[in-house]
């Protein structure tokens, strides 16, 4: 069963991939969803959804299969739910 502490791990995983780039936090986390900030230096020209994408890939890699659901800006930076 996930739990936030995996879910963190995998997160700071691909984080990482971005050599310090982009950070990816944890937001908030219950049973059928969560929430994950990222910030940072975000190339909106490379597609916005490509970083989320690449979240849900990572995930699927470490066996967690999730949905992306809708995102929104706030001050430059962008939270996402993801749906397992």
């Amino acid at each position: 069963m996930l739990n936030s502490s995996t879910l963190s791990a995998i997160i700071g995983e691909y984080a990482a991939q971005y050599g310090g780039e982009i950070d990816v936090h944890l937001e908030h986390f219950d049973k059928d969803r969560f929430t994950v900030r990222f910030s940072g230096r975000i190339c909106r020209s490379c597609g916005l959804e490509t970083y989320f994408d690449g979240l849900q890939y990572m995930l699927r890699l470490g066996g967690i299969h999730v949905r992306v659901g809708p995102y929104r800006e706030e001050k430059g930076e962008f939270i996402v739910t993801y749906y397992l």
